[in-house]
Formats: structure tokens, C-alpha cells, sequence
């Protein structure tokens, strides 16, 4: 069954009615008026409103059709249905094995979009695929004999329901792997645009994903200004980089915090920057193995974020994981200690730079994987709300993470289950070497939870990061998810192999230090608020020197970890004759045979 413009095609052309280019986008309509040639052109009004996003340019609510183009729909969506029907006869006689999806009740979409397109078009969709087949011209007896794994010109018997294809007439079938026809559509098109032969690529997804945005929601529990009800002895701060906000309420543009507070912030912050200093130093050293990704200029973001939570709130983030561990009650020592491969450091020196881990605290790591974290995140939130316990779960990604298709599908779990999740994107303005704007056609990251809000923060002030998170929690316990986008930037490269000044300059870097670094605006805010002299700043350095000076040669010394470590840790519970077969089988460890 060849589809309608094919066919129109194949009759020589001249008849076929073609849609015109939009021009502008003032434009209201694809169509044209037929001409007096048409055979009894019939205009036909729609009632069900189209819903459009992002969109200046309304679709036609009318089209021109004939009675010659209605009944060959009308035959062909019988035909579909027809032999939909004859294959839910064929399985329940038990003649059709494996699985079998039945597209009756949409055949609409598959005849409509056939008779806009050509052949040259593209096409992929889901499982659900025979009337895709029999669209693209295949005939029922073929559809049916693979249905039923016979032989036939399909897939010779060996796909069944959820495999057609037809390459002849650009139909690249059936997939039987929930989404993944989205990446494969993406792929055809650029195919077509590579060979810019005026196709197009559609791909069909199914509906899973697919929810609407909503609206705007205030929190009910918390007033959004009760979140900064000043503690005593605070001084109020205005932030001078406004937030930005979507499809939430603007969170408070100002803080209450004290002299302790600031002091806190600025000692654990310095901590963490002379630490990841260190991390360099060893690193250059050759006394740091493997990979190696330093967090210095980020430094407000974990800050900022643990004075607004508690350890009862998970946190889970990328590899680039130093400075939580610290926050999370680790020590200098015990960071270093797991950067160097000893056994004192947190996963006995077989973790390295990026899987650091508190369990005791509620940090369940550095992930090596890209974007790993975030389902993980996701697993963590329904934790909190199945024991309710009253925590939250903040998973941490970076902007070139932001584009992970499993952070997509998380998120969308989570708002269906209205988990507590605090889904935090750190942009730090590069994915390795790759610019956002270069790697991400929406480079606003708070808003592409589409239905779920976001709000961005700048993420080199730990006070605004600290209020946002405040009342991001508030959200997420009440209301469900929220995603939060952390403005910030990195001085390091992307890791210790990558110079960092090769997809940017000097000048760059030096420009972010001098007017952004968040160590130095925390020591501002002590001196303009009166908190601290130079001197007590002074000694706080020189403290902080000391215990990391410290913590480094006491990595140094500590002992590494037996061989026999290498054998342990495979498998909960595992007895010391656990067998692991090495290089061959005279090299295993353990008792043959010994599984435990």
C-alpha cells in the first residue's frame, strides 16, 4: 500500500498538491487554496484546537480534501484496523508467539503524517509498528507472516510485532527498547541534512514521558520570606546578582547571617581550596594516580548548600567530589588519603579522586560515570519519602551532564511520585572542553525541567546558594522536585590531564578570579559587615595551612593496601575463600568452586 503523497508521486506529479515554505512567522497557514483542477475540493474545519509550545506560528485550523482523498483514508485506516483485529484473533489462538502491540484506536496519526511526506522522508517509532509498515507499502500478508515468524521479505520471521522495517521506503522500524527510536530519529535526520536531500526524520515516541508543564506554585508550609527570619546578632545582606526564576515564586533576594556563620563559611572554604591546591601539587607529583578533577572555584556551592541541610538530606554528585567528603565530616587527611591509593582513605584506596564516600553521612559519593548520579539521586529521594524522615536528596551534575537522557527519565519519575529530589545543574560554563553554548541548544539549565520548576542562582555567592537551597528544600517536601542551576566556574581544567587554556585563555580565568571568587567574597562580606579584622583572617590561614601541610604528609606516610585487597570487596558478605579467577585459571584467588 503505497502512501498518499507517494502515490500522488508516482501519478506523474503534476496533481500532487504541495505545501508552500512558511515565510514568516506571522504566517497563519501550510495550505493553499486549490486550484479549479482539484476534483471537488471540500474545505473542512477542525474542532479540537491545537495546543502549541514555543511556537509563533499557529498550524491552519481547516484543510482542503476531496471525496477521492477521504475514501482512500477511509480504506486504508479500515485495512489497519482490519488486520489489527485479525492479529488479536491470531494471538489468542496462540498462532502469534512473543509479544504483540496493536495499534487500532491510532490509526489517524500514521495515515495523516503518511499523507504529508514522501518516501524520502524518514521514519522510526516504537514497538507498536505494523500500520507504519503497511503505510510505507508493505502488504497485509507480509505484515501478518512476520507476526506469525514466517518467512518473508521483513525479517525473514526472525523480528516479530515488534520489529518491521522496510529500508526501501525509509522505515527503520519497530524498536523494541523503550525511547530508543529517539536517538536513532536524531541520527537519520542528520543523515538527511548531511546529504541534504530534503528529507525529513520523523520518530515516534511513545507518550511515557511526555507530561504537561504546570503552573506556578506557591509554598503553603513556608512564606517565602519566613525562610530569612533573622537569627540574633545578624546583619541582613542584599545579593547583588538577582535570581531567576521558573514556574516558581522568586526565593528571597536577601539573607540574615551572623559573625559565625561567615567565619565558618570562610574557614571551610579556604580548607577546601588549599586542599585542592594540594591535590594539584601531588598530582604534578606524580604521587596522585589516575584521574584527578579539583573543585576550586566552586567552592560556595557545597558550602552554601550544607548550611542550608542537615546530614539526615542525601547527597550524591559527579566525580568531582573532594570538597563534599569534606563537608560531609571527612578530614584533610582522610581526602588526601584516598587521592594517594592508601588504606586509610574513605573506600581503603581503591576509590581514588572520583569515588569518594560517607555512608554514615548520607554521601553516597562521586560517580566516574557521566550523569550517573542522577537516577541514583532520584533512588535516594524515594528512600526519604518511603521512611519519611523528613529528608531531601540533592543530586549534583554538571551543564555537560545536563544533556544525559536518564536524567530526563529520573526527573520524570520523580514528579509522577512527587519525590523530595533537588536536582542541581553546577554549570561551570565548560563540558570538558566544550563551551554550553556549543553543546547545549538551551543553555538555561533551571528551565528544562519543562514540568518541573527551577530557579537559577549565582553560584559563586555561598549566602544565596545557601538561601535558594533553603527554600528549594521547602519545595521539594512539599511539592515534589525542583531543579536548581548553580552559575559558577572552575579554574582547573576539566581534569589534572587537561591545561584548561586551550578552549579558553588566561584572561578568562584571571577575570573570574578577580571579580567573581567566592573564598574572596565571603572574606569581603567579614570586613564590609565589621565581622573580622585582617588579622583574624590571617590567622585562619595560617590554621588552615598548617592542618593541610599536615593532612599531606600524613597521606604521604600512610601505609597502602595489602595485595590481598584486591581480592575483597567484590560482594557483600563474600568469605575470605570467595574464588576470582585471575588472568587464567592457575592465577585465581580463593578455593575453586567457592562462591560466597
Amino acid at each position: 500500500m503505497l502512501s498518499h503523497a507517494a502515490r500522488r508521486l508516482t501519478r506523474g506529479g503534476a496533481a500532487a498538491r504541495t505545501l508552500p515554505r512558511v515565510s514568516s512567522p506571522a504566517a497563519r497557514s501550510f495550505y493553499t487554496e486549490p486550484s479549479a483542477s482539484d476534483t471537488a475540493p471540500i474545505r473542512i474545519e477542525f474542532d479540537v484546537p491545537y495546543a502549541m509550545h514555543n511556537l509563533e506560528a499557529e498550524p491552519a485550523m481547516f484543510t482542503y480534501t476531496s471525496k477521492a482523498e477521504l475514501l482512500e483514508y477511509f480504506t486504508d485506516m479500515y485495512r489497519m484496523r482490519r488486520m489489527e483485529i485479525a492479529a488479536d484473533t491470531l494471538y489468542k489462538g496462540k498462532l502469534i508467539k512473543g509479544f504483540c502491540h496493536l495499534y487500532d484506536g491510532q490509526e489517524a496519526i500514521v495515515i495523516g503524517m503518511e499523507a504529508a511526506c514522501t518516501w524520502n522522508d524518514s521514519l522510526v517509532t516504537s514497538y507498536r509498528d505494523h500500520c507504519q509498515q503497511l503505510a510505507r507499502g508493505d502488504t497485509m500478508t507480509n505484515v501478518l507472516s512476520e507476526l506469525l515468524g514466517k518467512y518473508n521479505p521483513i525479517a525473514k520471521g526472525k523480528g516479530g510485532s515488534m520489529h518491521m522495517y522496510k529500508a526501501d521506503a525509509n522505515f527503520f522500524g519497530g524498536n523494541g527498547i523503550v525511547g530508543a527510536q529517539t536517538t536513532i530519529g536524531t541520527g537519520l535526520a542528520f543523515a538527511h541534512k548531511y546529504r541534504q536531500d530534503g528529507g525529513i526524520a520523523m520518530l515516534l515516541p511513545r507518550s511515557g514521558g511526555c507530561l504537561r508543564r504546570t503552573a506556578v506554585r506557591p509554598l503553603a508550609r513556608l512564606g517565602a520570606r519566613s525562610l530569612s527570619t533573622p537569627p540574633e546578632g545578624a546583619v541582613r545582606v542584599e545579593f547583588d546578582v538577582p535570581h531567576q526564576v521558573y514556574n516558581i515564586e522568586m526565593p528571597p533576594d536577601f539573607t540574615y547571617v551572623t559573625k559565625e556563620e561567615l567565619m565558618d563559611m570562610y574557614e571551610l572554604m579556604f580548607k577546601m581550596r588549599r586542599m585542592e591546591i594540594a591535590g594539584d601539587t601531588l598530582y604534578k607529583s606524580k604521587f596522585v594516580k589516575g584521574f584527578c578533577h579539583l573543585y576550586d572555584g566552586q567552592e560556595a556551592i557545597c558550602v552554601g548548600m550544607e548550611a542550608a541541610c542537615t546530614f539526615n538530606d542525601s547527597l550524591i554528585t559527579s566525580y568531582r567530589d573532594h570538597c563534599q567528603q569534606l563537608a560531609r565530616g571527612d578530614t584533610v587527611e582522610g581526602v588526601l588519603s584516598e587521592l594517594l591509593g592508601k588504606s586509610q582513605g574513605c573506600a581503603k584506596g581503591k576509590g581514588g579522586s572520583m569515588h569518594m564516600y560517607k555512608a554514615d553521612a548520607n554521601f553516597f559519593g562521586g560517580n566516574g560515570i557521566v550523569g550517573a548520579q542522577s537516577p541514583l539521586g532520584a533512588g535516594l529521594a524515594f528512600a526519604h519519602k518511603y521512611k519519611g524522615d523528613g529528608g531531601v536528596a540533592m543530586a549534583l551534575y554538571g551543564d555537560g551532564a545536563a544533556n544525559q537522557g536518564q536524567l530526563f527519565e529520573a526527573l520524570n519519575m520523580a514528579a509522577l511520585w512527587k519525590l523530595p529530589l533537588i536536582y542541581v545543574c553546577e554549570n561551570n560554563q565548560y563540558g570538558m572542553g566544550t563551551s554550553k553554548k556549543r553543546g547545549s541548544a538551551n543553555a538555561d539549565y533551571y528551565t528544562r525541567g519543562h514540568y518541573v520548576p527551577g530557579i537559577k542562582v549565582d553560584g559563586m555567592n555561598a549566602l544565596a546558594v545557601r538561601e535558594v537551597t533553603r527554600y528549594a528544600k521547602a519545595y521539594a517536601l512539599e511539592h515534589g522536585p525542583i531543579m536548581l542551576e548553580m552559575d559558577t566556574y572552575r579554574y582547573h581544567g576539566h581534569s589534572m590531564s587537561d591545561p584548561g587554556i586551550t578552549y579558553r585563555n588566561r584572561d578568562e580565568v584571571a577575570g573570574v578570579r578577580a571579580a567573581r571568587d567566592p573564598v574572596a567574597r565571603i572574606k569581603k562580606y567579614l570586613f564590609d559587615l565589621g565581622f573580622a579584622t585582617e588579622a583574624e583572617v590571617k590567622a585562619v590561614d595560617a590554621a588552615v595551612k598548617k592542618e593541610v601541610e599536615a593532612g599531606v604528609a600524613a597521606a604521604k606516610a600512610a601505609a597502602e593496601p595489602p595485595l590481598s585487597d584486591l581480592y575483597t570487596d567484590i560482594y557483600t558478605d563474600q568469605s575470605p575463600n570467595f574464588f576470582m579467577r585471575g588472568c587464567n585459571i592457575n592465577t585465581g584467588h580463593g578455593t575453586y568452586g567457592t562462591t560466597k
